[in-house]
Parts: structure tokens; C-alpha cells; sequence
């Protein structure tokens, strides 16, 4: 195998580890598995537990962060396709993006909290509007 070839399947087999940790670590993130990241990783991020008390949910960077996270992938990203002509790719890049703009733009109002009280105050509403009648 020439050196091409080998560093080649080398970062496809790097690709195709990264897949498969992604999917365990969504599939099996809670199980003995994952195990080592809560007890040798977590603590460094959450001292006092998975997640202490007063850290709001809902808080607008998260919000702000996918927003932004989409459109640096998205815009570049089209553009040198449609620049190419590669027009295939520009299609799924804006079929892709649809499907994850529109729960980001039916979510921004729930996104709102600046603070702990915005984030109690939220999670309530969420939490009533959600429960039936």
C-alpha cells in the first residue's frame, strides 16, 4: 500500500470512529459504558455534581450558539458550492438547513433567559403549558 492510500484509509477509519462514538455517546451516554467521562471529566466542569442548582436552562447564548454555529456552516458552504456548480450539494446543504432552522426559530422565545429568575420563571410556563388540562 503506498503512502496515499494508507493515510487515506487512515482518516476514513478516524471518520468512522468519530460516527461511531458520536452515536454511543447519544445511544449510551447513561449506561456503565460512558462511565469514565462522568467520573474523570464531569467533575471538572460541574464540581459539585452533574449540574449545579442556579445554572439556568434555556439560557440565550445556547440559543445563540446553534444559530450562529448553522449559518457559519451553511453560508460558506453554499456559496463555494453554488460558486463550483456543484449543485447536488447545494440542495442538501439548504435541505439540511431548513430542517434545522425552522425548530430554532419556533424555539428563540423560550431562549430568552438572561438569568436565574428568567430560567425558573420559563421552565414554569414550559412545564404548565405542556401539562393537559
Amino acid at each position: 500500500m503506498d503512502g496515499f492510500r494508507f493515510w487515506q484509509r487512515w482518516l476514513m477509519g478516524v471518520g468512522g470512529f468519530l460516527v461511531l462514538f458520536g452515536l454511543g455517546m447519544v445511544l449510551l451516554e447513561e449506561t456503565a459504558v460512558f462511565a469514565p467521562f462522568h467520573t474523570y471529566i464531569d467533575p471538572v466542569f460541574w464540581p459539585g455534581g452533574r449540574r449545579p442548582p442556579g445554572v439556568p436552562d434555556f439560557q440565550r447564548w445556547a440559543w445563540n450558539c446553534a444559530f450562529v454555529g448553522l449559518l457559519v456552516w451553511f453560508l460558506p458552504d453554499a456559496v463555494v458550492s453554488l460558486c463550483y456548480r456543484v449543485y447536488l450539494n447545494a440542495g442538501l446543504n439548504a435541505f439540511l438547513f431548513v430542517l434545522a432552522i425552522f425548530p430554532l426559530l419556533f424555539t428563540r422565545g423560550y431562549f430568552r433567559c438572561r438569568d436565574t429568575e428568567d430560567a425558573e420563571r420559563t421552565t414554569r410556563k414550559t412545564a404548565s403549558s405542556a401539562t393537559p388540562q
